[in-house]
């Protein structure tokens, strides 16, 4: 209207004016209310609400958990001296209490450093959770293989008798009671894998052995494995 003359220059600046008033307005309007719309950072699974309709909240105010499931991080320790056998890309299974089945894992960091005060080496693996079976902040048992010994010696953990230089089992010879220090490794949940110290055939006492003297007379009573019956 301004170029066919329609309005005078001073109506147009005017009109121009309010219209870039309104639309600063709009944009201060537009600001606002994003600031009523909470927007989630990542995809994930939303828990339990933590406030009310009508609520007053500021950027502090916790309004409900989010959690994404589809992988989870399991953070554990190992002893020190396996700290050279485990590297980035190793692979490793675990078990939760609530489930049976076995998980497969992935270690993707490993601390720099030991805890002095455990001597462990603290690690993280990433597992897959794409059938959501799998809760965040559950315990869990793991399973880091080390290495395969396919002869190694292992003895009951309750034939192990701690003394001041190391250990000492007893076996059966003769009818006595045959006291022998032995070097021990790795261990499993109820074995010790024995270094040095002991032969195999050897008859491995289990019971009572902390009450066993060298040359003790002894009466050694076998026990067969229980099998399954599908075995």
């Amino acid at each position: 209207m301004l170029d066919k003359q329609a309005i005078s220059q001073e109506e147009y600046d005017i009109a121009s004016a309010d219209f870039k008033s309104a639309s600063a307005e709009t944009s201060l309007i537009s600001a606002q209310l994003s600031k009523t719309v909470i927007r989630a950072p990542f995809s994930g699974t939303i828990g339990l609400r933590s406030i009310s309709v009508g609520t007053y909240v500021t950027p502090t105010t916790p309004v409900a958990k989010l959690v994404n499931t589809s992988k989870l991080k399991i953070t554990f320790s190992i002893p020190e001296k396996y700290a050279s056998q485990i590297r980035e890309g190793s692979n490793l299974t675990f078990k939760t209490s609530d489930a049976a089945k076995d998980y497969t894992a992935t270690i993707y960091a490993i601390e720099p450093e030991v805890e002095i005060a455990t001597r462990t080496l603290r690690m993280r693996a990433i597992a897959d959770n794409l059938d959501g079976t799998l809760y965040p902040g559950a315990y869990a048992n793991v399973v880091l293989p080390l290495q395969t010994v396919n002869d190694a010696l292992l003895v009951p953990s309750e034939a192990l008798i701690p003394v001041q230089n190391g250990k000492k089992i007893f076996v059966a010879e003769n009818g006595k009671a045959k006291e022998v220090d032995v070097e021990i490794g790795a261990r499993t949940g109820s074995e010790v894998r024995v270094l040095n110290g002991l032969r195999v055939g050897d008859t491995v006492l289990t019971y009572g052995v902390m009450a066993l003297k060298n040359g003790a007379p002894v009466t050694v009573e076998l026990e067969e494995p229980e099998l399954n019956p599908a075995e």
